[in-house]
């Protein structure tokens, strides 16, 4: 079977709300298989709790679709339309009274239209027009019985007028001139009168011997009890939105027990009286009339003709104790319902709220905080470094610095170079190699004139060692100074001896900044003797010669070890707040004056 224009076409029912929707989504779903040999493909709506839906209205909701008509990867509700649409052999049928609400957003129109645009199919908006007094009875007491909100038929009727609910113009907006659809339209008082079924049989192109079943009438007028009770509910429920409530269609389905155990529904609530009808009918009748010539060509009120009507609501002040009594009996019921309900909900949701809470606290409390984080690193990084670098000294410091010496007659220099702080060389007749840093040869009398003896230390840091005499021979410079551990660098103690024709002048060299001092003496000697050779000399000697490995030597003379200035620390960095959440901002380490 194939539309009007040879193309595969979907037909789409869309109500709107008390024209028979009930009647024909039943329908519709109740004759799937039949409808299926006559190639119309009626989606199946999935059970809820073992009860099937009513009409597929759930495909109202576009957001699986995206504005070009495709899926989204994520969709659930769609592939099924998408598999049939492909295939294009089969006409599609949905009906659901809530395509006339969505349709109203041109959005939603345009992507379902895309949709079946992208598969070659032609769309068909099934729709009926209801005279508006007896369709807004009927949508009044729908809201009341399912606890939608409490409000008299007058303010209802108000509301109907600002929003367009019951005006065809508005409510097919989208719908109406729209060059990418068909609408096919339909009287819904006509429709009664040949049997709603029959009429969507034949909008939908199904021969009229075609045997189909028929589902009971839905959907009926809960009765003036109901809708006082409903009411009555309503107010003693307070802000409680029952409708809104997770357990709603269970609260749904045990109202419309109550009324329909009871025989309420055999005196139907009528709001309307013959001046409320007037005004409404004549509110209307111009936007009526319009739309019953273009696309019934008739007029409307051949269509629907004037009607009486008599108020019929519950008066309490009339009703019997029975009455009253057995009305207080169902609204006890469904108050304490709704409200046992309502406290279950909130407890639940409080209780996952407190869960939600406590895990994301403990996700934040598990969570690394990345300023913390970087400073650790960095720390790591600048301790790695100094480590590395302290190694690296050692292991230079360990490597024998070589001392060369050089004695001539009269004269003697000595030259040693390394990496400890204050190192120098002793001038001496024959010069000797220190092999450890720090270390010079012991310079010993000659005859003759003392040579003057040169020392030359290097070190890490800039301290100035400054030089001075001893007797008459001018004593070798000390070089700067810097200790390993960054410490003041101290100048060795150290004293050259001067040699003199005839005698020895002891030396004496100070160093400022070092821990002890030594001097370097001799005893007068005449002519040629050497006094390292006397015995009283050789301590002296000794010690004013090759510091030990211990302590660095200077020159002969005076020697400034000025310390080398150093500072290591944290320096500046992020710091971590405690209390009330992560503080950030910059926190001060504490500097090192002198690394140990």
């Amino acid at each position: 079977m194939v539309a009007r224009d040879g193309r595969p076409t979907c037909f789409i029912h869309i109500g709107p709300p008390k024209t028979g929707s009930s009647t024909i989504s039943h329908f519709v779903e109740g004759n799937a298989e039949a409808f299926a040999e006559q190639g119309l493909y009626v989606p199946k709506m999935p059970a809820l709790k073992g009860r099937p839906m009513n009409g597929h209205g759930i495909f109202a909701n576009v957001d699986e679709l995206d504005a070009r008509g495709e899926l989204k990867p994520a969709a659930k509700l769609w592939p099924e339309l998408e598999e049939i649409a492909s295939q294009g052999r089969q006409n599609i049928v949905l009906t659901s009274e809530s395509f006339a609400h969505a349709f109203r957003d041109g959005v939603v129109l345009d992507r379902i239209l895309a949709f079946f645009e992208r598969h070659g199919y032609a769309v068909v908006i099934i729709a009926y027009l209801r005279d508006q007094p007896s369709s807004l009875n009927s949508s009044y007491v729908q809201s009341q019985k399912r606890l939608v909100k409490r409000m008299t038929f007058e303010e209802f009727v108000d509301e109907a007028a600002r929003t367009g609910k019951v005006d065809p113009w508005r409510y097919l907006e989208h719908i109406i001139d729209n060059p990418r659809l068909t609408l096919d339209a339909g009287c819904f008082e006509t429709a009664v009168k040949s049997g709603l079924e029959k009429d969507i049989s034949r909008r939908l192109g199904l021969p009229d011997e075609f045997e189909l079943a028929y589902p009971e009438v839905r959907n009926r007028n809960a009765g003036a009890k109901a809708v006082f009770a409903a009411q009555m509910i309503l107010q003693q429920i307070g802000d409680i939105r029952a409708s809104k409530l997770a357990a709603y269609k269970k609260i749904n389905r045990r109202f419309k027990s109550h009324f329909e155990e009871r025989g309420w529904t055999e005196a139907p609530y009528v709001g309307l009286d013959q001046d409320l009808y007037g005004r409404i009918r004549d509110y209307y009748s111009e936007g009526n009339e319009r739309f019953a010539q273009r696309f019934f060509g008739a007029s409307w009120k051949e269509l629907s003709p004037d009607r009486d009507y008599a108020r019929k609501v519950f008066d309490p002040a009339t009703a019997s104790e029975e009455e009253l009594a057995e009305i207080e009996e169902v609204v006890t019921d469904m108050v304490r319902m709704i409200q046992r309900l309502n406290r279950k909900q909130q407890a639940a949701a409080a209780t996952a709220a407190t869960a939600e809470t406590d895990a994301g606290a403990q996700a934040i409390e598990d969570a690394p905080d990345p300023l913390e984080e970087k400073t650790l690193r960095e720390m790591k990084r600048k301790r790695n470094a100094r480590a590395a670098k302290a190694m690296q000294i050692i292991a230079e410091g360990e490597q024998a610095a070589e001392g060369k010496g050089d004695a001539k007659s009269g004269g003697g220099k000595g030259q040693g170079a390394g990496k400890k702080a204050g190192q120098g060389g002793a001038g001496k007749k024959a010069g000797g190699a220190g092999k450890k840093a720090g270390q010079g040869g012991a310079g010993k009398a000659g005859a003759g004139k003392g040579g003057a003896g040169k020392g030359a230390g290097k070190g890490q840091n800039k301290g100035q060692g400054q030089a001075g005499k001893t007797g008459k021979g001018q004593g070798g410079k000390s070089g700067g100074a810097k200790t390993l551990n960054m410490k003041a660098g101290a100048g060795a103690k150290a004293g050259g001896a001067g040699a003199k024709a005839g005698g020895v002048k002891a030396g004496l060299a100070k160093a400022k900044g070092a821990d002890a001092e030594g001097a370097g003496k001799a005893k007068k000697a005449g002519g040629d003797t050497k006094a390292s050779d006397r015995p009283q000399n050789k301590a002296a000697a000794k010690q004013a010669g090759a510091g030990a490995a211990k302590r660095s030597a200077g020159g002969p003379g005076k020697a400034k070890g000025g310390p080398g200035k150093t500072q290591a620390g944290l320096g500046k960095g992020p710091g971590r707040g405690l209390g009330k959440g992560l503080g950030k901002g910059p926190g001060k380490g504490k500097k090192a004056q002198a690394g140990e």
